[in-house]
């Protein structure tokens, strides 16, 4: 009789918190004028991984017979909830003729389990079994904004396009 047992886990859980603030503040650089840019990037990377393998290597022979197992498994657990914010908050922009608040999350989530069992015996009962179980959750929130502020792009009295430019992006590519 033989038996072999073979098990892995791997487990990761995070919640980060990636914040860009612009509070409470006065920006003017008179009439040259100034770019605002605040941004939060989040490009974490989580990677869960497990692997197990069961051998049983019996050889048959005389008087062999008898039963012989071989179980492998693993299970990969991977949970996430980051917070990714780009904000201007209670503030006065003065002749700010491009603004832009970006929050961008481009994390990776990665959940594996692999679980392998072989027999090789040639005589008597035989029973591999094998099994792996990968999960994957995501929580996160991303967001940009601008809240109880005064926004004041100046003038623009030239020829051709409006220089111009408010741009709020939430993005979450995770």
């Amino acid at each position: 009789f033989g038996i072999q047992i073979s098990g892995a886990a791997s487990v990761n859980i995070s919640k980060l918190n990636t914040t860009a603030l612009v509070d409470g503040v006065t920006i003017n650089n008179g009439a040259t004028g100034t770019r605002v840019t605040v941004q939060a990037i989040n490009r974490a990377n989580q990677v869960s991984a497990a692997g197990a393998a069961a051998l049983n290597l019996k050889a048959g022979g005389s008087g062999g017979g008898g039963s012989n197992a071989s179980v492998g498994g693993a299970v990969a657990y991977s949970k996430i909830a980051d917070s990714t914010k780009a904000r201007i908050e209670d503030s006065t922009l003065v002749n700010t003729p491009q603004v832009a608040v970006r929050a961008l999350d481009g994390s990776l989530q990665i959940a594996l389990g692999v679980g392998a069992s072989v027999s090789t015996s040639t005589s008597g009962g035989q029973t591999t079994i094998a099994g792996s179980v990968s999960i994957a959750q995501s929580r996160n929130t991303t967001e940009a904004g601008i809240e109880r502020s005064q926004v004041d792009g100046g003038s623009f009295s030239g020829t051709g396009s409006d220089p111009r430019v408010l741009e709020v992006v939430a993005y979450d590519h995770t």
